[in-house]
């Protein structure tokens, strides 16, 4: 599984923005300028607040009621996330309680199938998580590519998270089409104290995903040195190829550390690629 949340401010600012864009569309033709200078204003804040991921200010548009708290965003790259997503995803356990003040629903799935308490464990709260289990979320629920929220909390790197999610029941073997494993996700979000902690536990530091990619296919991809380095250690099969043939030093060579492929070269690896 691999979340991609580098652009997730940016996807936000475009949502506030377009939120803003609709409603002045809708005023009528009589609005006077001073009305539609305020609405630039608001307009102009929103993607201000969300540019900077600014939650503070975010909560206080909130309150002031700056915002349609039924927008959905129609834009393919947000999966049709709405502001409660969003929200759970800067990990702020009061934003997400005013929202759900103002009467946006828990239960609102973007067009992944990914629900708020995916999005909460992707920013790694263990108090908004254990919140939502309050609500009566549950943890278990899988989007539709097949990840749970444990898979979510992995890729965080929030290791407190994870352990609370297993003490209360929740399990470690749990994957992806049968195959991608929380080592997976772990390797994906870059942290090595969670990859150290779910072998401990017995995770197969060679198991594959239904791509044939182990977990040192994912560090390779995302260039981290450190996790690499750990996982051979470990017992990774440094020779290990996915189902397009592809070796971590193909990944590593596409990451633009050029310190991990010297490194995995030295290491004696096989070529790039199968010829």
């Amino acid at each position: 599984m691999k979340i991609y949340k580098t652009l997730c401010c940016i996807i936000l600012a475009a949502l506030i923005f377009m939120t803003a864009c609709c409603k002045s569309d809708a005023q009528s033709s009589g609005e006077t300028a001073v009305d539609n200078s305020r609405s630039q204003t608001k307009s102009n804040e929103a993607v201000e607040v969300f540019g900077e991921c600014n939650v503070q200010r975010f909560e206080q548009m909130i309150k002031n009621n700056s915002f349609d708290f039924s927008f959905r965003s129609t834009e393919s790259s947000s999966y049709g996330a709405n502001i409660l997503h969003y929200a759970a995803f800067t990990g702020n356990t009061n934003l997400v309680k005013d929202l759900v003040k103002q009467g946006c629903d828990l239960k609102t799935k973007d067009d992944s199938g990914r629900t708020v308490i995916h999005y909460a464990a992707e920013s790694g709260s263990v108090e908004l998580v254990q919140w939502l289990v309050e609500q009566g979320l549950f943890p278990c629920a899988k989007d539709d590519a097949g990840g749970s929220a444990l898979h979510y909390a992995a890729e965080s790197g929030s290791l407190e998270l994870i352990q609370w999610m297993i003490k209360r029941g929740e399990d470690i073997n749990i994957k992806i089409n049968g195959k991608t494993t929380l080592l997976h996700a772990a390797a994906w979000g870059g942290s090595v104290e969670v990859a150290q902690w779910l072998v401990q536990q017995g995770l197969d530091v060679n198991a594959k995903d239904d791509g044939g990619e182990t977990a040192l296919h994912y560090a390779a991809q995302i260039g981290s040195l450190e996790l690499v380095q750990w996982l051979v250690k470990q017992g990774a099969d440094v020779n290990a190829k996915d189902n397009d043939q592809k070796t971590a030093l193909f990944y590593a060579s596409q990451s633009n550390n050029s310190e991990l492929s010297q490194w995995l070269l030295e290491l004696g690896w096989d070529n790039i690629t199968e010829e």
